[in-house]
């Protein structure tokens, strides 16, 4: 039998409640947390101008492949959190097709290490 959404709900670890959710890898395709930190200039932005910008990936079909984007969570300088897992389709100019939901892309060459966010037209609720 299999599992596609496999979560961990009520769990306290240090006095903080939470909740989990697991994924697993399939067919050689790796799912991936990815962390990173972001700085604004913008002084009218409805959060801090600086803090943490991590997201996880669904496994792609093919390791070739791009990985969407299934979850966002931004923490800001203020210890502000914001999560999102729904997100708009969009086509930027450099791409035919589409809509295309978000997507990580990093090269399989560790010498190169190129990767691609792509991201565009998505808004906070």
């Amino acid at each position: 039998m299999y599992y596609n959404e496999v979560g961990i709900t009520d769990i306290s670890i240090d006095n903080t409640v939470g909740t989990a959710r697991l994924v697993k890898d399939i067919n050689n395709s790796r799912a991936a947390i990815v962390l990173g930190t972001y700085a604004s200039a913008c002084s009218n932005c409805p959060f801090m101008p600086s803090g943490t910008w991590d997201f996880m990936v669904e496994p792609p079909v093919l390791p070739t492949d791009p990985a969407n984007i299934s979850e966002v969570i931004i923490t800001t300088a203020g210890a502000e959190m914001k999560m999102d897992d729904i997100f708009e389709g969009t086509t930027p100019f450099c791409y035919t097709g589409g809509p295309y939901a978000p997507f990580f892309w990093q090269d399989s060459d560790p010498v190169e290490n190129r990767y691609e966010i792509y991201a565009t037209g998505q808004q906070w609720i």
